[in-house]
């Protein structure tokens, strides 16, 4: 035990490995969660996408379809959300907009209206193009490959910058009084955190419970305790 004791303190890479290889078995799941749901709503989103094709875009203007307006909202209430073609016009007055992304026959207005801005892209600079439901067809299909090893590099990369930043938080807090009373540095104080860290973090997402910060926080003052007596009758 003590031999244990020693590698898990004293080896600087074990903490980072062990939460690591967490961090791994999470996204992996998130992953293949993320990848069924988009699988789930991609026939939606074509369906939808579908009423406003073809496109036909022409020396900064669309030319097809001609003088339409079709338009799709989705959510309810404050959430709505608004996507309108409108190709009768080039400009909209953006103070009678709600949420959501309008087209011209010119412009891209996306609006938000609860941070109050509206962003405004002209299509004078963009590339003649025609978009066809076969385009957004192959694009969706193209797309479905790079979704599982996106969404596992992304919550694989938050979740250890996440944690590590929770850790060294409580360690901040911890270490003050530890290094006053037992004279312990901030290396160890923070191995000891990363322990107690993963080990609720797998307890919390195996066993599908909730660690709060006060449980959390009071567990590593009592490792800590315990790591530093020991240390303390040891030396």
């Amino acid at each position: 035990m003590d031999n244990l004791g020693n590698i898990l303190l004293k080896k600087t890479g074990i903490g980072f490995l062990l939460m690591l290889l967490l961090a791994v078995v999470i996204s992996v799941a998130i992953a293949q969660s993320g990848e069924e749901a988009y699988l789930f709503v991609k026939p939606k989103i074509q369906q939808e996408a579908s009423a406003f094709l073809p496109i036909v875009l022409e020396n900064g203007a669309i030319s097809e379809p001609k003088d339409a307006v079709i338009s799709r909202s989705f959510g309810e209430g404050n959430k709505t959300y608004n996507i309108v073609l409108n190709t009768q016009v080039d400009v909209l007055d953006t103070s009678t907009l709600d949420n959501g992304l309008y087209v011209t026959r010119t412009n891209i207005y996306v609006v938000d209206t609860e941070k109050g801005q509206t962003k405004i892209q002209t299509l004078s600079n963009m590339p003649n193009m025609v978009i066809t439901n076969e385009v957004v067809k192959l694009f969706f299909e193209n797309a479905t490959k790079y979704v599982y090893p996106a969404i596992f590099v992304i919550a694989l990369v938050a979740m250890i910058a996440f944690w590590y930043a929770a850790i060294l938080l409580y360690t901040a807090v911890i270490y003050w009084p530890f290094s006053k009373f037992f004279n312990s540095d901030f290396a160890q104080t923070f191995r000891v955190n990363q322990l107690v860290y993963i080990a609720l973090t797998a307890i919390s997402y195996f066993f599908g419970t909730s660690v709060k910060i006060i449980l959390t926080l009071g567990l590593m003052l009592v490792v800590n305790y315990c790591v530093n007596k020991a240390l303390t009758k040891k030396g």
